[in-house]
């Protein structure tokens, strides 16, 4: 579609939704009765998942869910508060909103959560699901009421990707209620200003949610600032008891200037200086979806969602200025769309006396043409000469099938999904300067992949669970056909393939604790890298596997759980000890090697309190050793370039709460980086990406 026409789209969707004022803040998730597997016994051991949530099968797997009501608002987008409580993950900080830079056990490179699958009500929210697996943008963390993350045997459930899935599971309206708005004003540090509203009410059929959210910041570093906008809008249809549909529209858009990464001398000498004052990264998408949830009996369930949407990709790049150095003579323009569809129909059956069957199929296409320019302006608002223009498509489907076994208080889940993935790519206009021909491929991989999850219960409160399950990474387009590099014909990558076992304890065996804690052991096989053939050729191969084994351990305690009192007071803690090697590489030097960002130890630890009178609080620590962020494990560059091997180890704290006002009023305040503690959880080959210091904030609620 048109730049114009996407852009107009946009502007009205936007125009249109925050027009409206506030949403309903007592709006809670409806969901319908989930199918009962175990009739008579607890279909919960919290904090995982239920065993059954509509037609998909958690039991037998290691699982997270957080309920992010239970903590104050998140009204600054904080990334490290929304995962506090969960283990494994590791934020890769950055400053700027809507990038989201999550690693898990160590594998690959967290930059924009390429190796994680994050979803939102169950449908993907990656630039492009399957080639261009980034989290770019985000929705409004106020608009977040639970946080559903499925480790090993996620790609079973939900596609491939050899990490986690989380799934973000948004506030959704609310039948027979009134007409309530809501209105969150925060100002903060660095110029910071976010606005967010709704409003919601429904009857005994139809009900309705409808957000806006703007945020804006000057930025920590010269010209390191950002502003984002978005707007959603949820109708619910309750068709009968039994069948209800869900129309969702979301519009987003955002602008962040980069301030470009540092070398260690430039970080030390001062943090928070810009290096790259010409360059700006812009994304668009609009995206809806209908999901229908319908029981066709007592025993038989169907959910199907279909999506469709347009995601756009810029930047404009300049590079580096040091004072004292002229202006660049020209900026580089890059920028991929993304229009995709998708379709997911499942069921689930219940048969037998407690066994469970589900099923179903996955459709998914993208056509995501690339283009670079350049212009000798700096400051020029379009290309005016074409580098090279990619056309580019894919397409993807699954057939996958899981059932749970149930012998009294031990299950058995086998799990069995079959998919195939076709990338077509026709470069019309090659890059001048390449000597090979211009790529006209097509490339298509299938894949099964097998899973095997396994229960015992103990008593309605502690499980043990275990699951060995495989998984893959997509190839992506310029694992085929880099644009700007001398890749040769036989470039024809394989699948990077993963195999996941796990073994763990759970529930909650006295009451207020809560427990879960499981060892891992993750063969990642065949990473795809870019290697030099001869002089400048370049192919990319399937260059060597690497392990990745450890513990989990996530737990809380309610110091007021053994107290008649309505109030409470949650320690918890999640900690992840890994260790992580390369067993095999077209590399010598790499045997034995640590992967790069797999840290031997990650923690988070904090404190939560929730009073009888809705007041709420929470300290939160992120802890990490440190990392080498290359496997090779070298350090890079001499003098004034110099990056070193490691990152450091580091500690960051987080306070935030909210205090109500009567009854329409809310106070909320906070402060991230607690300490002021000048750190970097970010190298990438063009420097070090200095984390934000320390961030104060105060807000208001308004509730109507």
């Amino acid at each position: 579609m048109p730049q114009f026409r996407q852009s107009a789209l946009a502007s009205a969707l936007l125009g249109c939704m925050l027009s409206h004022a506030d949403l309903s803040a007592a709006a809670s998730a409806l969901t319908l009765d989930p199918i009962e597997v175990a009739g008579k016994r607890a279909n919960q051991l919290r904090p995982a998942m239920p065993e059954v949530k509509k037609a998909k099968i958690y039991l037998g797997k290691k699982t997270t869910l957080v309920d992010i009501r239970q903590q104050p608002a998140i009204n600054n987008a904080n990334p490290r508060q929304l995962f506090a409580q969960v283990p494994g993950v590791f934020v890769s900080d950055q400053f700027g909103q809507g990038h989201w830079n999550l690693g898990w056990r160590g594998l690959g490179d967290p930059h924009e959560s390429e190796f994680t699958t994050v979803m939102m009500n169950g449908i993907p929210i990656m630039s492009d699901w399957m080639t261009y697996n980034t989290l770019l943008w985000a929705p409004p963390l106020q608009r977040v009421a639970n946080v559903e993350v499925t480790f090993g045997g996620a790609g079973l459930l939900s596609g491939p990707q050899p990490g986690p899935h989380i799934n973000l599971v948004m506030r959704s309206p609310q039948l027979n209620s009134d007409v309530a708005l809501r209105s969150d004003f925060t100002l903060g540090g660095f110029g910071f200003r976010s606005n967010y509203n709704e409003i919601g009410g429904g009857g005994e059929r139809f009900a309705y949610l409808l957000s806006s959210d703007y945020r804006r910041s000057n930025g920590e570093r010269v010209r390191g600032g950002y502003r984002v906008q978005s707007a959603m809008g949820t109708v619910l249809f309750q068709e009968t008891e039994e069948a209800r549909w869900l129309l969702d529209l979301n519009a987003y858009q955002s602008f962040n200037k980069e301030p470009g990464r540092l070398s260690l001398a430039q970080w030390q000498g001062n943090p928070d200086l810009s290096i790259r004052p010409f360059d700006d990264f812009r994304i668009q998408r609009l995206q809806a979806s209908l999901t229908h949830e319908r029981r066709l009996s007592e025993d038989t369930l169907i959910d199907a969602k279909g999506w469709f949407g347009y995601h756009d990709r810029w930047s404009r790049r300049a590079g580096t200025v040091l004072p004292g150095q002229p202006t660049p003579g020209f900026t580089t323009f890059d920028r991929q769309q993304f229009q995709f569809a998708g379709f997911d129909a499942r069921m689930a059956h219940q048969w037998g006396s407690e066994n469970t069957l589900t099923g179903g199929v996955v459709l998914y296409r993208s056509d995501s043409p690339r283009s670079q320019g350049r212009a000798a302006d700096v400051r020029a608002p379009a290309q005016t000469t074409l580098r090279f223009l990619q056309e580019r498509d894919s397409s993807y489907s699954a057939l996958f099938f899981e059932n749970a076994f149930r012998f009294g208080n031990f299950s058995i889940v086998p799990s069995v999904r079959t998919e195939r993935l076709t990338l077509a790519v026709n470069e019309s206009t090659r890059l001048a300067s390449l000597r090979r021909p211009a790529i006209q491929r097509d490339f298509s991989r299938s894949k099964t992949l097998l899973g095997l999850g396994l229960s015992q219960r103990f008593s309605e409160n502690l499980e043990a669970y275990g699951n060995i399950s495989q998984g893959y990474r997509p190839m992506r387009f310029d694992d085929i056909a880099n644009p700007t590099a001398e890749t040769l014909a036989s470039n024809d990558p394989g699948l990077s393939a993963s195999l996941s076992t796990e073994l763990g304890l759970r529930g909650t065996p006295l009451v207020g604790l809560v427990i879960d804690a499981s060892l891992f052991r993750i063969n990642f096989d065949d990473k795809i890298e870019q290697r030099l053939v001869g002089v400048s050729d370049l192919i990319r191969i399937n260059s060597g596997d690497a392990r990745h084994q450890g513990l989990d351990l996530s737990t809380s305690y309610d110091l007021f759980a053994n107290q008649s009192r309505k109030d409470s007071l949650k320690l918890f803690a999640s900690n992840t000890w890994l260790n992580a090697q390369i067993t095999r590489s077209v590399d010598p030097n790499l045997l034995g090697k640590r992967p790069q960002f797999a840290p031997n130890y990650q923690a988070r630890a904090g404190l939560i309190y929730a009073g009888e009178n809705g007041a709420k609080a929470m300290l939160s620590g992120s802890f990490s050793a440190s990392q080498f962020w290359q496997d090779s494990n070298l350090a890079r560059g001499t003098g004034a370039a110099f990056l070193p091997a490691k990152i450091p180890s580091f500690q960051v704290f987080d306070l935030s709460g909210e205090y109500p006002l009567g009854e329409r009023f809310l106070l909320s305040a906070g402060v991230d980086n607690l300490s002021d503690k000048r750190y970097f959880s970010r190298i990438r080959t063009d420097g070090i990406e200095p984390a934000p210091g320390r961030f104060a904030y105060v807000g208001l609620r308004i509730n109507l």
